[in-house]
């Protein structure tokens, strides 16, 4: 276990890798990947890094803490040594992802919450555009390598981490929140400015999105049913594929973030950031989503992606517009 001083600073570390994780994997193959379709290999490195979220629901793959460190160091300390190889850096993402949902059980008994979390989960956003552009990786992996050290010889067990146990449940919204969400936005680097922004800036439209996500969720989720967000999230994504000017683009994205913390708010999603690993069915929306956006883009380009998250925004309006059904 993590004990004393150490408690309080992985707290706040985990914190700040689950910001950096939401830029850096894509940011990072767009910046470098010199193989294959770049969007496209971005997509799949997001599906790969979040399937191993599912697989916890499914195998019996999960790891204890320090096991799940060591895991996720050594991955991240190969991704460094060849960012530009973005087909083969898939299994290392890949291997990552499977170490992830024991550090992320972390967050729930040791994260930093209030201003204090969401400040370090900000930090790590806007530390990730920097960090893409070199080595960045090695940052990350030197941190869990330190917290394997750290967490000792005997560790405790990992138990599956399921949703907040509710009184009603919406099978297909869980999934469609993560699809709407994963299945566009790790596109963004390119679309807000045709692949002129820079790391630094991209990451700084992120941290404005999640910020927007954080006050939403917590302020103005009793003001603005979640179906009607949803449409308007449709809207949203509209003007994003749509947009000639950045500026505008990049507020939208902003919208977007608010809007998906109004949605989040509500029954049936799990939140990352305040420590609740996703339940299987909105897991499966986490790989899903981009794997489907990897495909469009080979396909349709940017704007099929775009489109397409728009129609399951629609999707999700009609599924949180439905009834809840007793479980």
């Amino acid at each position: 276990m993590v004990n004393g001083k150490w408690s309080r600073i992985a707290g706040g570390w985990l914190v700040f890798v689950y910001g950096w994780r939401e830029v850096f994997v894509p940011l990072v193959v767009l910046a470098h990947n010199q193989h294959g379709p770049s969007l496209a290999v971005a997509g799949l490195a997001v599906a790969a890094s979040r399937l191993g979220g599912w697989l916890l629901h499914k195998t019996t793959l999960q790891r204890p803490l320090r096991e799940a460190s060591l895991l996720c160091g050594v991955a991240l300390l190969f991704l460094g040594l060849a960012p530009e190889e973005g087909p083969a850096s898939l299994l290392l993402w890949f291997l990552f992802g499977l170490g992830w949902p024991a550090l992320h059980a972390g967050l729930a008994g040791r994260r930093w919450q209030g201003w204090a979390g969401l400040a370090a989960l900000l930090v790590g956003m806007l530390a990730a555009g920097p960090l893409a552009r070199g080595p960045g990786a090695w940052v990350i992996a030197a941190g869990c390598l330190l917290l394997a050290w750290q967490a000792g010889k005997t560790p405790s067990p990992l138990t599956p981490v399921r949703q907040p146990e509710t009184r009603v449940g919406r099978s297909w919204t869980p999934v469609l929140f993560s699809v709407v969400y994963l299945g566009w936005v790790w596109l963004l680097p390119v679309r807000l400015g045709d692949g002129t922004w820079t790391p630094e800036l991209f990451a700084g439209v992120m941290a404005a999105s999640w910020l927007a996500r954080s006050v939403s969720a917590n302020w103005f989720s009793l003001m603005i049913p979640s179906p009607a967000a949803a449409l308007l999230l449709a809207a949203a994504l509209a003007l994003v594929a749509l947009a000639a000017q950045p500026l505008w683009a990049a507020l939208a994205v902003v919208v977007c973030g608010g809007l998906l913390g109004v949605i989040s708010a509500g029954p049936g999603i799990a939140r990352g950031e305040q420590g609740q690993l996703p339940g299987a069915s909105q897991a499966l929306g986490e790989w899903v989503g981009p794997l489907a956006g990897a495909v469009l883009v080979v396909v349709g380009g940017a704007t099929a992606v775009l489109a397409a998250a728009a129609l399951a925004a629609v999707a999700l309006a009609w599924s949180l517009g439905r009834p809840a059904k007793e479980i």
